[in-house]
């Protein structure tokens, strides 16, 4: 009977504290988020000589460049083990005659597969070769006629190593939280599209996606980001993972994003600039009608009681709107931010508050915001979206909920705030996108199993009758496409309910033994098939392009942890 592949990831601890003295970021750490968002079962290696033969396949993401480590991954392949690297191990490029490349920090990986024709790379490291020596799979593009593999196999003794030139982990990471800390304007687009430079710092200065070469246009002519980079590239790691595993005759099962019967979800937020109670009324009266929930951000002083009570009582989710725009004398430091929060919480003391988003998505530095996120009870911010008309769309390469990475100086740990970015703000104002942006983006979200999160102001929801045209418009195609409206309380419930499922056994009969908190909503857990499997089996679905058998279970087929959501 098949059984689960045994996965460990390597990243060396002792290494990891000598980078982190120099202020040197280990993003390797994000390969735990990766895994964490599958729910894909794996063993933390902290240093080589944990590097054993009870591993079907270890990923090597942060390993010292010494021999005596080097010597102890290629024993472990040799002696049949599977090793999946990225854009490092280049000490062992000599014993497989190849030579290490240059460092590259922009670039394209290309592959036959049309879903992952063209995927943005920020940090990629190649090996090259005279003669032909490995097995090879997609193109790395980079400089005007630069070309080589992604991913190349060795078979060393009984074993193989897979390389990928491509750092993933780190290429997600610059997608999603830029490239470094922020403390200046970031660069406009030429033709005038996106303004970044205006003196407000805002999640729009850390963009790394390119003006001319990563933007499509949707059927107006409105330039927009139509990839979401970042979740691919998830897909392609644990496509790569799963063959690997398969290929050894062993499963490596991961969960579905969503509950049974969903694929995707839209959320609807509104932030509420100006508190004015008749703005909130026309967006109470529009979701009644659309029979939707949406997430409603609260800027200072909010509005009044009665309109308060009327938003609770409409089941819709009341959340913080921080506030740190001089001209409004708001400001970007912590004890603001306490101020503002437990203001509204006064307002609220019916409310567990549990999101926020930044008010013209001001930011600065790097993880100062989740940090005050984690210190005051938030669990999930929504600030990271745009704020121009020319970088609407997935311009930080993704639709779906992550927890960040922090900097070196809290040792690359993971934030404990679920991040919720949107896509685009109010449609038809003039100010950012026409509605002709809502089909492309719910087909790419629908693609990739994601959150299509859209933001509307209740000002323009009330002024503007072409805002109210788009707001409609999203509606009637996110609920066509069968998305169903959640608010950003309940993706973050479920993301964390969800982080409570562990895989642990598959069992003679070929169910499996989980581990998890209680919900009453059933999850979905996909098996993937060995080629004897597939053959064998009739009802099976493709994931991620990888022949699977599809599980559902409920709350009645885990073993409680007891674990409080």
């Amino acid at each position: 009977m098949t059984k689960i592949a045994n996965v460990g990831v390597y990243i060396d601890e002792s290494y990891a504290e000598r980078y982190w003295a120099y202020g040197m970021n280990v993003f390797s750490y994000y390969l735990y988020e990766i895994l964490e968002h599958f729910r894909i079962p794996y063993k933390k290696i902290e240093s080589y000589e944990e590097v054993d033969d009870s591993y079907e396949l270890i990923l090597a993401g942060f390993v010292p460049e010494t021999r005596e480590s080097l010597d102890h991954i290629w024993t472990y392949v040799r002696n049949g083990g599977t090793v999946l690297a990225f854009a490092n191990l280049n000490g062992l490029a000599n014993r497989l005659d190849h030579m290490r490349g240059e460092r590259i920090t922009d670039g394209y990986a290309l592959f036959a597969d049309n879903k992952y024709k063209k995927l943005k790379v920020l940090k990629a490291l190649p090996w090259h070769s005279p003669q032909q020596n490995s097995e090879e799979e997609g193109i790395l593009s980079y400089g005007s006629t630069n070309e080589s593999s992604v991913f190349q196999s060795f078979s060393i003794g009984e074993g193989r190593l897979v390389r990928c030139s491509v750092d993933i982990a780190e290429t997600i990471v610059n997608l999603h939280q830029g490239i470094e800390p922020l403390f200046e304007d970031g660069t406009p687009a030429k033709d005038g599209t996106a303004a970044v430079d205006d003196g407000v710092l805002k999640v729009d200065d850390q963009f790394v996606l390119d003006w001319e070469k990563d933007r499509d246009r949707t059927e107006t002519g409105l330039p927009y980001f139509a990839v979401p980079h970042a979740d691919l590239w998830r897909e392609i790691l644990i496509r790569k993972m799963v063959e690997l595993c398969v290929s050894d005759n062993h499963t490596l099962p991961f969960l579905g994003f969503w509950p049974e019967g969903i694929d995707s979800v839209a959320l609807m937020s509104h932030d509420s600039d100006y508190n004015q109670d008749e703005h909130a009324l026309t967006t109470l009266e529009l979701l009644e009608t659309a029979g939707i929930h949406s997430t409603w951000c609260m800027i200072l002083p909010g509005y009044s009681k009665e309109i308060y009570e009327k938003v609770i009582e409409s089941g819709h989710e009341l959340a913080f709107h921080y506030n740190a725009v001089e001209v409004d004398q708001g400001h970007w430091e912590r004890l603001e931010f306490k101020r503002q929060f437990e203001s509204l919480k006064d307002d609220l003391p019916m409310v567990n508050i549990q999101s926020n988003k930044n008010h013209l998505t001001r930011f600065e530095g790097w993880g100062e915001l989740f940090e005050w996120c984690e210190e005051y009870g938030i669990q999930s911010d929504q600030t990271r979206g745009s704020s121009k008309k020319g970088n609407l769309g997935f311009s930080c390469g993704t639709c779906h909920p992550y927890f960040p990475i922090a900097w070196s100086n809290d040792k690359n740990r993971l934030y404990n705030v679920l991040q919720l970015g949107f896509l685009t703000p109010d449609m038809n104002t003039g100010k950012w996108a026409d509605d002709s942006i809502i089909e492309p983006l719910l087909d790419q979200v629908k693609e990739v199993k994601g959150v299509a999160h859209f933001l509307f102001h209740q000002i323009h929801l009330h002024r503007n009758e072409d805002v109210r045209k788009g707001f409609k418009k999203f509606v009637e195609e996110a609920k066509k496409r069968n998305l169903p409206f959640w608010t950003g309380k309940e993706i973050n419930e479920w993301e964390r309910y969800r982080r409570t499922i562990h895989i642990k056994h598959i069992h003679s009969d070929g169910e499996f033994e989980i581990e998890g908190a209680v919900s009453d909503k059933a999850f979905i857990l996909y098996q993937p098939l060995t080629q004897n499997e597939g053959d064998q089996t009739t009802d099976k679905v493709v994931m991620f392009g990888i022949p699977c058998k599809k599980k559902v279970y409920n709350s009645k087929d885990v073993n409680e942890l007891g674990i409080n959501i």
